[in-house]
């Protein structure tokens, strides 16, 4: 997904801090105040203040939703889209496979 949104340099946001696994199982409230999830960080820091690439976490009961993929900087100024953004996703996940693919960054 990194390639396809143009992400050449980023950082994996369960590569960091596997608090963001959690945020993305649904098991831990999102550290943004929009509720959005970070996936992928500033390349050169890691820092969720340079911004990120966020998305909106569903749980769907046999399924898990990724929608609304953007750009996340400034804390209560929203998010922002670029075409590729705009144009990728909804993603939706089997239940049970995304639990066992995110489950063992969790529990590091």
């Amino acid at each position: 997904m990194a390639k396809h949104l143009g992400i050449n340099d980023g950082f994996s946001a369960i590569e960091v801090d596997l608090d963001y696994a959690k945020q993305l199982l649904l098991r831990m409230p999102s550290c943004l105040a929009s509720g959005r999830v970070p996936l992928y960080l500033c390349g050169c820091c890691a820092d969720l203040g340079c911004g990120a690439v966020t998305v909106k976490v569903k749980d769907l009961g046999d399924q898990i939703k990724w929608s609304d993929i953007g750009w996340e900087s400034d804390p209560g100024q929203g998010f922002s889209q670029n075409d590729w953004m705009k144009r990728t996703g909804p993603f939706y996940f089997d239940k049970t496979a995304y639990i066992s693919a995110l489950q063992v960054y969790a529990k590091r």
